[in-house]
């Protein structure tokens, strides 16, 4: 059933929920690919989610992503209702001070509201009352867990999102909640309009600290033989998107999921094989146009990815990742690698049939490092 929350707050609109789908039969799926996103901007000032059938939600989703205001939604809702839709549904409108929720035909307006589970929001009510204020309770093992959440910036303080964000975390943890999981996503009102939050989360593996009494040693984080994994959620706005294309990726996993819309406008969890961040970016941009961008991207990333396609003869895809990495990045790093970096960079770009480029790369890598002996020779030999 899923458990999507709302609240209006300082005139903000928050809206979490989470990606599992609950089959018929009792199958049993995985939250995270095989979910779906629950949560839509239909535009700026508007947004919808649902809880329930999906196929129901599904045969509706072009009529209500093509709405104009919370009115017309509803009635197209209502509509789909007594027809028989076995979904609900929230709908969020900036301006307004209401969180408006059908279900079954009866529409329930006020500032704090939830479709989906009960049992789900029941759980996610006594922890939000219950839990200490630090969440020092959040895992009932022995791990650290670690989240980054980008606040929305009109909120006048982030500790009520911070809250709900990790009081629903709670719940999908929760094994007496089974019909709510995977993930989080948060579509919230920011600078005026609707926008998907973007965070990370990390949660470390199980620490047996009896071997941390007598020497202290560095606490693993990630690891997937253990338990560990870190994952980040995040948008297309980076590479000039509209925003609305968004994709999970789990960096020890290496692959992400993201959540491509199909003819009708709604959006299944799709897979992508992604040994680093950089092959995820590239993978995104490939198959929307547009970059779902991985925070934990780095230079090194980059040159193994593109390694490993000149390796393969696959020299246009090797450009792609060279030209993703953020060359300043180099500065410090040992000299062998900045020479090896940039000599296989202007490689390929001789191979490419860009010899002027690579001349200009070389000529600025020299300049701006002293000992760059492939490079140099690599120079010499472009005459």
């Amino acid at each position: 059933m899923s458990l999507i929350i709302g609240k209006v707050i300082d005139d903000n609109i928050l809206m979490l929920g989470d990606t599992k789908l609950t089959f018929e039969h009792k199958v049993n799926s995985n939250p995270f690919i095989d979910g779906c996103l629950k949560q839509y901007i239909v535009s700026d000032k508007l947004a919808i989610a649902f809880a329930g059938n999906t196929e129901h939600f599904r045969y509706e989703a072009a009529s209500l992503l093509n709405c104009r205001s919370s009115d017309e939604i509803l009635q197209v809702t209502l509509q789909a209702q007594k027809c028989g839709a076995e979904f609900q549904l929230m709908v969020a409108e900036i301006g307004c001070p209401y969180i408006s929720t059908l279900k079954a035909g009866v529409l329930c307006q006020s500032e704090v509201g939830y479709i989906g589970d009960s049992i789900g929001f029941d759980c996610f009510q006594r922890n939000l009352h219950n839990s200490a204020k630090d969440n020092s309770d959040i895992l009932a093992r022995n791990t650290l867990y670690l989240n980054i959440l980008r606040i929305p910036e009109s909120l006048k303080s982030g500790e009520v999102y911070r809250e709900l964000f990790n009081t629903l975390k709670k719940v999908i943890w929760d094994e007496d909640v089974p019909t709510v999981g995977g993930a989080i996503i948060p579509l919230c009102s920011d600078n005026g309009k609707f926008s998907y939050m973007n965070y990370a989360d990390v949660i470390s593996d199980p620490i047996k600290f009896e071997s941390h009494v007598t020497t202290p040693r560095a606490i693993d984080f990630g690891t997937p033989q253990s338990g560990g994994y870190t994952v980040e959620f995040n948008d297309n706005s980076v590479d000039a998107g509209d925003g609305r294309e968004v994709g999970f990726y789990f960096l020890q996993g290496g692959f992400g999921v993201y959540f491509p819309s199909d003819s009708s406008g709604f959006r299944k969890a799709e897979v992508i094989r992604a040994n680093n961040p950089a092959n995820w970016n590239l993978q995104t941009k490939k198959l929307i146009g547009t970059t779902i961008y991985s925070q934990y991207l780095t230079v090194d990333h980059c040159g193994i990815a593109a390694e490993e396609c000149i390796g393969s003869n696959n020299f246009l895809d090797a450009i792609s990742y060279f030209e993703m990495a953020d060359l300043q990045t180099l500065n410090g790093r040992p000299h062998d690698l900045v020479d090896r970096f940039f000599f296989f960079y202007a490689n390929t770009l001789i191979q490419v049939g860009r010899p002027q480029n690579a001349r200009n790369l070389l000529i600025s890598a020299l300049q701006a490092y002293i000992r760059l002996p492939n490079c140099h020779r690599l120079l010499s030999n472009l005459g």
